[in-house]
């Protein structure tokens, strides 16, 4: 069995990381539980899991649309990047984006979770600019593969900041967003619309004030979104440091009264069995026992650690969760700009950065795409 390797992991998470340590000191962040997994990634029999349907649906991410922290502009390597400021293998976004959108229906993938950054879609004040949603969601029907769009950063002329983390100092121009975009592409959210990310994390949200995230956030965006789609179910963001000692967050977005459809959760400690079971009975005793728990993020970097072990663990296990989303689909990295400047490599896709498949990639398709991507049973 591999030991963890944390320096992968607090490259992806950050500081906050610290709190997952002891969680994580005792024990290993692949491997625990799959006998002759090998350290080095992949299983004994090529990197593929013999075809076993398992009872958690999988879906996938993009790299991040936005790192405001780093400059407030589009990621030059993700689905938003604007031109001239585009990396290489973005050079004709629409294509790369429907390549991706192509992989992920190969993985099984039942639903691709991407960012909607609301400063890139409406530049001022009743000004919107749709071409790379329109594109988007375009590819998406040609293809056949779902969006889960998350919507999340305030523009400046919202009263964002430099950062884009402070909620909208009118929540009226929040919430009339909200609406524009699910009027415009409601009917194709069939998953779901997820409201902010990580706002516990440091970056998302200026204050990690759950009272806020739930007040001038959440709950409007719910209710405007349940007026123009009632059938949309709206997913809490998802929690950064519930995985290092849970579960203060979900305690504190629901002594808020949070309004929400489904309870996500982020985890790169590979304690995800102790954190959607905690969650599981947090919820069961706030009288939401038929809340599903969707993890939206979990990953392990492939120079770092074992990425087929985890995801055999996640889809082969008996946690309550209906579904887990794997950060991400390909090797892409985080830069700052302009020009486009590589700030820090990584290595969490199942995909390396040319597109081939690693070993990991056969092994979430094994336990995954043999469900036919089907979605997970919707909240009863």
């Amino acid at each position: 069995m591999g030991s963890p390797n944390f320096g992968g992991w607090l490259c992806r998470r950050g500081a906050r990381a610290v709190l997952g340590v002891m969680v994580l000191a005792a024990t290993t962040l692949v491997g625990c539980g799959s006998g002759g997994i090998s350290p080095s990634g992949g299983t004994p029999a090529g990197g593929a899991s013999a075809a076993v349907e398992t009872r958690i649906t999988g879906g996938i991410n993009t790299e991040p649309e936005m790192r405001p922290w780093r400059y407030a502009g589009a990621n030059p390597q993700s689905w938003w990047c604007e031109e001239p400021n585009c990396t290489r293998d973005f050079a004709n976004p629409v294509a790369t984006i429907t390549t991706e959108l192509q992989d992920a229906k190969s993985l099984g993938a039942f639903s691709v979770r991407t960012g909607f950054p609301w400063p890139l879609l409406e530049t001022s004040k009743g000004t919107f600019d749709w071409t790379r949603t329109d594109e988007i969601m375009a590819a998406s029907r040609s293809v056949g593969e779902p969006i889960l769009p998350v919507l999340l950063w305030t523009p400046q002329w919202a009263g964002g900041g430099s950062l884009l983390d402070r909620p909208a100092s009118n929540v009226a121009n929040w919430t009339e967003f909200v609406t524009v975009v699910v009027q415009r592409y409601g009917s194709q959210f069939t998953h779901g619309i997820e409201v902010w990310n990580e706002p516990d994390g440091g970056h998302y949200l200026y204050d990690g004030s759950s009272a806020t995230y739930v007040s001038q956030i959440l709950n409007p965006a719910y209710t405007a979104i349940k007026a123009a789609n009632p059938s949309i179910k709206v997913l809490l963001a998802g929690s950064a440091n519930d995985a290092g000692s849970c579960c203060r967050y979900l305690q504190e977005v629901l002594s808020a009264g949070a309004k929400f459809d489904v309870a996500t959760f982020h985890n790169y400690s590979g304690n995800w069995s102790f954190e959607a079971s905690s969650y599981r009975s947090l919820l069961d005793k706030a009288g939401r026992s038929s809340t599903p728990i969707w993890m939206t993020e979990f990953g392990v970097d492939s120079t770092q650690g074992n990425q087929s072990a985890a995801i055999e663990q996640v889809f082969k296990g008996r946690d309550p969760l209906q579904a887990a989303f794997w950060y991400n689909l390909r090797d892409t990295a985080a830069w700052n700009c302009c020009p486009p400047t590589l700030s820090v490599a990584a290595h969490w896709g199942l995909l390396n950065a040319d597109f081939s498949q690693k070993p990991a990639f056969r092994t979430f398709q094994s336990l995954v795409a043999v469900r036919g991507a089907k979605a997970p049973p919707p909240p009863s």
